[in-house]
């Protein structure tokens, strides 16, 4: 079975998306898919490997609102439909599937008018397409054009996949006709012989992730300014990137933090499982959240956890049993949860045990990729029996 899978972006860059395709891409190889890949990447198209894995990459770009964006997108544009016609046609996968509704999916839903391939669509969430809001973080042309795309694209799919029942209330919510093909199935985390949580753990809490709005790192570093009048010594470490880099940074000046908040950029995911598995404290500060991948990380290194009870991840963490639930953007909310667990350590390994419990039973990655196997043979069965299936 020839399968190409479309992700927005693909490794080295660093992302819940990218990491999770190349997740499922490594397994589904292994059982035995002719796999392809095709991502998104900025400069000329490339071929390159990762993990033995072939990479196809295209400039997928969309107009913006500016005569500059404007030739930009022309030009990538031809680029794009060329090189993805030129792709699938000596490819000819039995199916398309598109990780994350990006810029990636307006070429494919083109490319499907052309050459009538049949669509699985994975969605993750948090900023992505179908979402009113999209247009805050990514400018009011590129969100018309997204969300007219999703509306189209998830029409056309034989099976929408999503990560958590967060997202699949959120689509059947604003296409109710989509119901009968929509599927839950999680990500999943890989999981290393990790048999019990380290007994001592350094002196910092830990925030990983996109430095944006919606993931609330500057509630967390206000909450950590009161925590930290309790905990001198205690120190804020910040793994990723992002346009509100320079906001959160002028936050930590004027709060007098800088000598106690460590920004280190975007990092490697063998150095994050690091952080994870050295911190005292994970904390995912999130407003809006999918699911949240990395916290099975967390999980998984049996690290304790406090995040915002937003979006899917109150379906990852039992509140008081495997980590601890806040409300979303709420700094006094975060800053007592934080004492009160900086307090009490029998707690803290307690949480961090049963989570790390709690993971390996729910989300291996080969279980996963056995579900997307199934659709996929499904669909190459008979075009509608995903429908039925999910039907009955």
């Amino acid at each position: 079975m020839r399968v190409a899978l479309v992700p927005s972006t693909y490794l080295p860059s660093v992302g819940g998306v990218q990491i999770d395709t190349h997740n499922l891409a490594k397994r589904l190889n292994k059982m035995g898919i002719d796999l392809h890949i095709l991502a998104g990447k900025k400069g000329l198209p490339s071929t390159y490997v990762v993990e033995d894995l072939n990479v196809h990459s295209l400039p997928f770009y969309l107009f913006r609102g500016t005569i500059k964006s404007f030739f930009a997108f022309l030009l990538r544009f031809a680029i794009c439909i060329l090189g993805g016609f030129f792709f699938f046609r000596k490819r000819k996968p039995e199916m398309v599937h598109i990780h994350f509704l990006g810029a990636n999916a307006f070429y494919i839903m083109l490319l499907h008018m052309i050459m009538r391939f049949k669509i699985v669509v994975t969605l993750y969430g948090t900023i992505e397409a179908p979402y009113k809001d999209l247009a805050r973080t990514e400018g009011y042309w590129e969100a018309k054009i997204l969300n007219w795309t999703a509306d189209r694209v998830l029409h056309q799919a034989s099976t929408i996949v999503c990560i958590s029942q967060y997202l699949y209330k959120k689509v059947i919510t604003i296409f109710p006709d989509l119901e009968p093909k929509c599927k839950i199935i999680p990500i999943g985390v890989e999981l290393p012989n990790i048999d019990q949580m380290k007994a001592e753990r350094s002196n910092f809490i830990l925030g990983a992730g996109r430095l944006t709005f919606e993931k609330g790192f500057d509630t967390l570093i206000k909450a950590f300014k009161k925590v930290s009048e309790l905990f001198p010594d205690l120190k804020l470490v910040l793994a990723g990137d992002g346009n509100e880099r320079a906001c959160l940074e002028r936050i930590v000046f004027s709060s007098a933090l800088t000598d106690k908040v460590v920004f280190l950029g975007e990092v490697k995911r063998t150095r994050v499982m690091e952080l994870l598995s050295e911190c005292k404290l994970f904390v995912v500060p999130s407003r809006n959240e999918g699911f949240g991948g990395v916290i099975l990380e967390a999980m998984v290194t049996g690290t304790p956890i406090v995040a915002s009870a937003v979006g899917g991840i109150p379906e990852l963490i039992c509140n008081k049993e495997t980590g601890v639930l806040v409300p979303g953007d709420s700094v006094n909310e975060l800053t007592e949860t934080l004492i009160s667990l900086l307090c009490n350590k029998e707690l803290l390994v307690h949480l961090g045990l049963q989570a790390q419990k709690a993971v390996r039973k729910k989300y291996d990655w080969d279980v996963i990729a056995g579900e997307y196997l199934q659709i996929y043979r499904q669909i190459a069965r008979d075009p509608a029996q995903s429908v039925k299936e999910n039907e009955a």
